[in-house]
């Protein structure tokens, strides 16, 4: 078989998920993708809400925060998902030196392109697009509820809420990004990761999904999610922190 995601040690897939070592939109740009139309449909949806209900003082429910963040994780899928597509060929690659497949991204995309054209560089992208909707719905939604539930039992506005406590807010936002998709991002690899032509092992992600049940049931779908989630509570709490205030600043 040309890859098992099972054959892979959980130190492996932890760096699969963290390392950001070749990528090629900046940090900075992924983050304005993310948060700008994360806010653009909210404010769509609190407009929506203030015309079917004008007498009343309306705040989005948790199902608005999920559609919004869900909204912004399927814009972010358009250039995460060929991106994340050769990151993962390029780190999971098991050769070293000369003998790599791949000579860095521009020859991996090389050869992508000349084996399977533009559709083997989106590979993936359907389960891509689906994992980032749940990913960002569940980053979006967790951070809100937990904002306001500090700002209710402070007795005080969201926007008034110290540093200190937007940090936390934001750790478990990425551990709610990562719950909530591990299993679509395990299928998501094992796709991307997959071969061309007669190397190719998966059907569609179906296949690969009762593959990765096949062996291990419920825990092959988490194997690894602990690393990440004690790095994406660092990076997390940060991010949220410098969004928020950054927002208050120009505001």
């Amino acid at each position: 078989m040309w890859f098992e995601w099972s054959q892979i040690s959980s130190e492996t897939r932890a760096h699969l998920h963290s390392t950001k070592a070749r990528c090629y939109l900046s940090w900075e740009r992924v983050l304005l993708i993310q948060f700008t139309v994360f806010h653009r449909v909210k404010h769509a949806l609190e407009s929506l809400n203030s015309a079917n209900s004008p007498q009343a003082v309306t705040r989005l429910s948790y199902l608005d925060f999920y559609l919004a963040g869900g909204a912004a994780g399927i814009a972010n899928s358009i250039v995460s998902g060929p991106v994340e597509h050769i990151r993962i060929r390029l780190q999971m690659q098991r050769r070293t030196g000369s003998a790599r497949l791949y000579h860095g991204p521009w020859d991996c995309i090389r050869q992508i392109y000349g084996t399977a054209g533009v559709k083997g560089i989106f590979r993936g992208q359907g389960i891509a697009v689906l994992r980032e909707f749940q990913a960002y719905g569940c980053y979006f939604v967790t951070f809100e509820a937990c904002m306001q539930m500090l700002a209710e039992a402070r007795g005080d506005r969201r926007e008034n809420l110290p540093t200190w406590l937007i940090a936390p807010c934001g750790a478990l936002a990425g551990i709610g990004f990562w719950v909530g998709s591990y299993p679509l991002d395990v299928v998501k690899t094992l796709i991307q990761n997959d071969g061309f032509g007669q190397n190719r092992v998966y059907k569609n992600a179906w296949a690969a999904t009762v593959h990765t049940w096949r062996q291990g049931k419920l825990p092959a779908f988490f194997r690894g999610l602990g690393p990440t989630l004690f790095r994406t509570m660092l990076s997390s709490s940060g991010t949220f922190a410098m969004v928020e205030n950054v927002k208050r600043y120009l505001q």
